[in-house]
């Protein structure tokens, strides 16, 4: 027997993608005890070449996001870059930590950890720039400039002369007061500078609420109708407070929500790559025509995308092993029997028969070059694949009182075939399939399996059916 150490497939969700074999038509034979077993153990078993070629991958798009986060500081002209900058170094150093992983979950942890220090600068960039918008659209008069012998409150068309028309719904003469008002009285210990500053600053929060979210401005509208008459200082710092809250909350929405976008366009991009995408893509970009994404629905929207792509990947790994198993196989002069589809060109058609006969743990057989002999070959869902040599036979009788010279000459084609199987295991070694035998039965030790070919034998009673029946006419026809 044999137990074989596949190689991992590593994916950029970090799936794990599981080993498939071939598999075809044939009798259904059980395999003895002293079978030939292959065991794929694409789980457990490490490639230092495929790692290798994956930190690779991993290092060139880390080297694309630090690029892209350059130019994006660079755009900000913020005082705060070069505190940026500092945190876009502390990611470029993951590049060194990346080279000098050696294990699969070093890797992984150096992944995860870059994917924290990814999010955090993202989001801090994030609100810079919805910061610098909103500072870019609103200018705030101070209230001490306005002030006259009167009380002059401070109105939409001050905070925003562009904005003015987004706020005619609001009653400007509840704003302006002419020099004749009268003046309301210093209430509760809050002057009249202090008083401007409080409405100033709700009337700031709220236009600028209403440039990122003007339907949601609408709800605030209210609050806003109070501050030029109410002569309570405490409902006045409360307004404000709750104007503030409000444009904190919009403002974390719209940063977290433009960096969920940008995260599930990068994810969306590698998935749409892979078959069946349509029957998931809908829904994920249904999310887009949103105003803000939840963290909730964010989340969900990764553990599906990453499940689609665990799944698709996984398949498309079972695809190509199948190919490499049967270009193999082929080369060596044998041929893979499988099924209804065996004379078909069309590789992926053959595949996909493979395929349902893998998930079927069917029994395969292989032509050989011998006549009467076949090779065995079964592959289970744990990637558990058993070959071994056969001799197919017409009767049941014939597997019973073997001759010894057949018996040698089944022992000389069992020897071939040990010396081409060996020839099949260093094939899959050259396509970084490197595989280890946990048990072997050299051909001395155990005599071949003669099987008895279903087929023949039905064909053969159903010949003899007919001839009874033909005699049986003739004897009625001659009566």
């Amino acid at each position: 027997m044999v137990v074989i150490a596949a190689i991992p497939v590593l994916s950029p969700f970090w799936i794990l993608a599981a080993g498939a074999g071939v598999a075809g038509a044939g009798a259904a034979v059980a395999v003895s005890r002293f079978a030939l077993d292959i065991y794929g153990t694409y789980r457990d078993a490490k490639k230092d070449a495929q790692r290798a070629d994956f930190v690779i991958s991993l290092r060139n798009n880390l080297k694309t996001t630090v690029d892209e986060f350059k130019l994006d500081i660079n755009n900000l002209n913020t005082d705060k870059s070069d505190n940026l900058l500092e945190k876009l170094r502390q990611i470029e150093l993951f590049d060194g930590t990346l080279q000098l992983a050696n294990t699969q979950q070093g890797v992984q942890e150096a992944v995860i950890k870059f994917g924290q220090h990814y999010s955090a600068l993202k989001s801090e960039i994030e609100h810079i720039k919805v910061e610098q918008r909103q500072a870019g659209k609103t200018v705030i008069p101070k209230a001490a400039d306005k002030l006259t012998h009167g009380i002059t409150s401070v109105n939409a068309a001050s905070v925003n002369a562009a904005s003015v028309n987004d706020t005619s719904g609001l009653k400007e003469d509840h704003y302006i007061r002419d020099g004749n008002a009268t003046d309301i009285p210093r209430e509760m210990g809050m002057g009249m500078l202090d008083r401007e500053n409080v409405v100033a600053e709700a009337l700031q929060f709220y236009e600028q609420i209403k440039d990122m979210d003007k339907p949601y401005s609408r709800g605030l509208e209210p609050l806003i109708n109070e501050l030029d008459d109410c002569r309570h200082p405490q409902r006045l710092q409360l307004i404000r407070t709750t104007m503030k809250l409000h444009y904190v909350q919009i403002k974390e929405l719209t940063a977290d929500t433009n960096r969920f976008r940008d995260m599930l366009e990068k994810l969306l991009h590698h998935a749409c790559h892979h078959d069946g995408f349509a029957d998931i893509s809908p829904t994920i970009e249904a999310l887009f025509s949103q105003r803000y994404i939840s963290k909730e629905q964010y989340n969900s929207a990764v553990s599906a995308l990453t499940e689609f792509v665990m799944v698709a990947e996984e398949h498309q790994s079972r695809q190509r092993l199948i190919r490499q198993l049967k270009d193999n196989i082929e080369s060596m002069g044998y041929t893979l029997v499988s099924g209804d589809n065996a004379d078909s060109s069309d590789v992926d058609t053959v595949a996909s028969d493979l395929l349902m006969r893998i998930d079927n743990e069917q029994v395969v057989y292989l032509d050989t070059q011998w006549d009467a002999y076949k090779v065995m070959l079964k592959l289970n869902k744990d990637a558990e694949l058993t070959t071994r040599l056969v001799r197919v036979v017409h009767t049941q009788q014939e597997t019973r009182n073997i001759p010894t010279n057949q018996r040698q000459k089944d022992s000389e084609i069992a020897g071939k075939w040990c010396e081409d199987y060996d020839r099949f295991l260093e094939k899959l070694r050259q396509d970084n399939l490197f595989l280890g035998i946990r048990l072997r039965k050299e051909p001395q030790q155990q005599d071949i399996l003669y099987v008895v070919d279903k087929t023949q034998e039905t064909t053969r009673q159903e010949k003899k059916e007919d001839t009874s029946l033909a005699g049986n006419q003739l004897t009625a026809d001659l009566e």
